[in-house]
């Protein structure tokens, strides 16, 4: 009995599974506008290789700056004045300053 269950079991996850499967297959293409970023962002050429100069598009998959709205890495993001504001930052500190203390 067990088997029989544990095969109807298998068999419903193999066809279900089908189900779920991608009608189209995805495509690639380079991501110009990403692409000239990083060409912008990076100061010397030694610092990129042909690995790392562009960036792939799928159709599958979004892109890093479809949700962080900047390349990774952009410079006015990392800079000293940033960091800083971000490591002196604490949830102390917020609510001492919305309380007034």
């Amino acid at each position: 009995m067990m088997r029989i269950l544990a095969g109807l079991l298998l068999a419903l996850c193999l066809l279900s599974g089908s189900g779920f499967a991608q009608t189209q297959p995805c495509t690639v293409t380079d991501h110009a506008e990403y692409t000239k970023k990083i060409k912008e962002f990076t100061t010397e050429s030694f610092f990129s290789t042909e690995l790392v100069d562009h960036l792939p598009l799928s159709s599958c998959v979004p892109p890093p700056d479809a949700f962080l709205h900047h390349i990774i890495g952009a410079i006015f993001l990392t800079t000293p004045k940033t960091s800083t504001a971000i490591s002196g930052w604490s949830p102390a500190k917020a609510l001492a300053s919305k309380s007034g203390a």
